[in-house]
């Protein structure tokens, strides 16, 4: 399980390097330290990195515990994590950060056994990874009108979210099944998204 240091774990795949220097901290406190980071704070994608791979110790260990239970709540801080995690392992330009609004609205830890609930969150990562690629192709379509910017993925992201003015909790497949459909109107005319809203 690696606490920190997922960029270098990663890029020494890339390099083909078998070995590298680290620091082992007992099982027990492993679970207990993902949020601690004497340099800095982690980003998402590490917290999701992180978070994936103690939800997959746990599965080891537990495979019929349920997500809900404190001991996995306690140790991940936010389920989402988890379904990022395994889109950041999918699609390295996961825009994660931005994602984040639309995730924390309406993935939540589930009331089924991890076993269980990974194959439901490969499954949810599969539509994030989904309206990934649309807002990707929207800002590209953008950037070949001239009319691209450094946040003109958040802009796009912003317009098409269905629920930006309720505060309450949204059910997963209905955030994305909105979502989609606003973002597939978008990628028609995507200038659209410099001008007016989408009705809700």
């Amino acid at each position: 399980m690696i606490l920190d240091g997922q960029h270098r774990f990663l890029a020494a795949q890339k390099l083909g390097i078998k070995e590298l220097p680290v620091i082992v901290v007992p099982e027990k406190l492993a679970n207990l330290m993902m949020n601690f980071n004497i340099e800095k704070e982690l980003n998402i994608r590490e917290k999701s990195y992180v978070a994936l791979n103690i939800y997959r110790e746990y599965l080891k260990a537990s495979p019929q515990l349920l997500e809900t239970e404190p001991v996995l709540t306690d140790s991940i801080e936010q389920a989402y994590y988890v379904t990022l995690g395994i889109g950041y392992e999918k699609e390295e330009k996961l825009r994660g950060g931005i994602l984040e609004s639309i995730m924390k609205r309406c993935d939540f830890f589930l009331e089924m056994p991890i076993q269980e609930a990974l194959k439901e969150r490969e499954r949810r990562s599969e539509r994030v990874r989904h309206v990934n690629s649309l807002i990707t192709e929207i800002a590209q379509k953008l950037k070949e009108t001239g009319k691209w910017h450094p946040f003109i993925y958040q802009q796009i992201l912003s317009f098409a979210n269905p629920y930006k003015r309720k505060r309450e909790r949204v059910e997963f497949d209905q955030m994305f099944d909105n979502l989609s459909q606003n973002l597939e109107k978008v990628k028609e005319n995507p200038e659209i998204v410099l001008e007016e809203e989408i009705e809700e």
